[in-house]
């Protein structure tokens, strides 16, 4: 499943966002596609299944998904730990952090 996970930036006002995948188990998935047409109240849980530029090995992080409704993407809840990404989940990224990310991923076009 296709979602989105934010990232809080240091002094901005807008997070930096990730479209990212996330795989379900087939019983979550049923209940997604399910109540595809109105908001699924309670959050799923999930395995992060992208691998993203510039962070360590970030398959099968531990998620949580949230619906947002009818044509939204679903939001993205890393479980904390301590991998980069999941304390940037939970902290903040800096300006700095940000055009990294965006030099790598720009050098990989």
């Amino acid at each position: 499943m296709k979602g989105i996970l934010e990232l809080p930036i240091a002094g901005q006002d807008e997070p930096f966002w990730w479209i990212t995948w996330v795989s379900l188990s087939p019983d979550n998935f049923a209940r997604f596609i399910e109540k595809k047409r109105s908001r699924i109240e309670e959050p799923m849980f999930g395995w992060f299944s992208s691998d993203l530029p510039a962070y360590p090995d970030t398959v099968n992080l531990k998620v949580m998904v949230h619906d947002e409704g009818t044509g939204q993407l679903p939001f993205f809840e890393l479980e904390p730990t301590d991998h980069p990404l999941s304390i940037e989940f939970y902290s903040e990224m800096t300006l700095e952090q940000v055009h990294a990310i965006a030099d790598i991923v720009y050098a990989q076009e």
